[in-house]
């Protein structure tokens, strides 16, 4: 199962409320009202191993047991050659919109596309 991080929290290091900003991180990550929002609110599978999975929900439940048995890939699209996700997106609203309807010469074009992009 492709399993990736929805987001990341940073704090611009010119940001003018730096130490703000990293108590806010600290308080998400250590209070037991940001755990709850964390988990329950946000529905997001804790990174940090202090905040208990509780109230992910059924689906996030399940993607944390398969992550835990090792069942899980990252997303890949990270290492794709700078374009070639608009590139691809383009090609599959094509097949999706039936303008594009022979799906070999969509993966045909997705491997040229990679091709000339890396």
């Amino acid at each position: 199962m492709p399993v990736g991080v929805p987001n990341n929290w940073v704090i611009n290091k010119n940001s003018p409320n730096l130490e703000e900003a990293k108590l806010f991180l600290n308080w998400m990550v250590s209070s037991e009202t940001g755990k709850r929002y964390i988990t329950e609110e946000f529905a997001f599978i804790p990174a940090f191993d202090n905040i208990d999975p509780s109230g992910l929900g059924a689906l996030g439940q399940d993607i944390l047991e398969y992550s835990k048995q090792d069942k899980t890939i990252p997303w890949t699209w990270f290492m794709w050659p700078d374009g070639a996700n608009k590139e691809f997106a383009a090609l599959i609203q094509s097949y999706a919109a039936g303008n594009l309807t022979d799906y070999d010469a969509m993966i045909k074009r997705f491997q040229e596309i990679w091709d000339n992009m890396k």
